[in-house]
């Protein structure tokens, strides 16, 4: 089951525990109130539910944790992060250049300077047009011509200067130090390309 439906089937469980203890409070409160039997049998019956739901979520946690696990490129970043800032999903054919990237250049850097912020990743053509990108920049996943997938990033401390420098102590190629916007042009390309933006 994927993530998205896991997460939904979560949330319809927390929706069913919250109605079954409240209307265990309420059949409760009724037989406190009348001395009526049929309140307490229905209070326990919605107790029993409670404890059901309750017991759903735990399993659900764990599965969803898995599969948060599984769906991420690194520990610290996610699938989600290399999206294309209007919400495209990236080609597949990207995953294990993606996965290559962050475990290789930016986990070590995040050890160094702190959270990594994705600033750009993948961009579909027309997004790449339409932001004024050069028609063959690496955030162009295009694997059929072998790009390396680019991210643009900032980190919690240090500078574009000290980001670039870690990037290619770990292996990235591709180096575009922008100081006047505060962020680092990273990639794979298999050859060394350094700029200053």
């Amino acid at each position: 089951m994927n993530l998205t439906k896991l997460r939904a089937k979560r949330k319809k469980r927390r929706n069913s525990l919250q109605r079954h203890r409240a209307g265990a409070q309420k059949q409760r409160k009724l037989w406190r109130e009348t001395g009526k039997r049929g309140h307490l049998r229905q209070a326990k019956k919605n107790a029993r539910q409670a404890k059901r739901d309750a017991r759903a979520i735990r399993k659900l946690n764990v599965l969803i944790a898995r599969a948060e696990a599984a769906n991420r490129p690194s520990p610290n970043f996610s699938y989600r992060e290399f999206y294309c800032n209007d919400g495209t999903r990236f080609p597949d054919s990207a995953k294990p250049h993606i996965d290559r990237l962050c475990k290789e250049v930016l986990e070590p850097i995040r050890k160094e300077y702190g959270t990594v912020r994705i600033n750009s990743a993948y961009r579909h053509a027309s997004y790449n047009r339409a932001i004024g990108g050069v028609s063959n920049s690496y955030h162009v996943y295009d694997y059929r011509g072998g790009r390396a997938p680019a991210v643009d990033i900032t980190c919690a401390r240090g500078n574009p200067e000290s980001w670039a420098s870690a990037a290619a102590r770990n292996g990235a190629d591709g180096i575009g130090i922008y100081r006047g916007s505060n962020f680092t042009h990273l990639d794979q390309r298999g050859y060394s390309s350094r700029w200053y933006g």
